[in-house]
């Protein structure tokens, strides 16, 4: 039963953690496409983007 709790939590916690990046990835896309006219800046968000994402999952494996 114990066994059983922990790998629900587990399974919530990584579920958690997918959608969280999945509402960031879009929000920060929407921030670019929107609001961002300058091209250089935009490719510097678009960098970043990449760069946080690249982090979470290697954070997470």
């Amino acid at each position: 039963n114990l066994y059983l709790m922990l790998a629900v939590a587990l399974f919530l916690l990584s579920t958690i953690s997918v959608v969280n990046d999945t509402i960031y990835f879009v929000h920060s896309s929407v921030i670019r496409f929107n609001v961002v006219k300058n091209e250089d800046y935009a490719l510097y968000i678009n960098y970043q983007t990449w760069r946080d994402v690249e982090r979470r999952v290697a954070k997470r494996v």
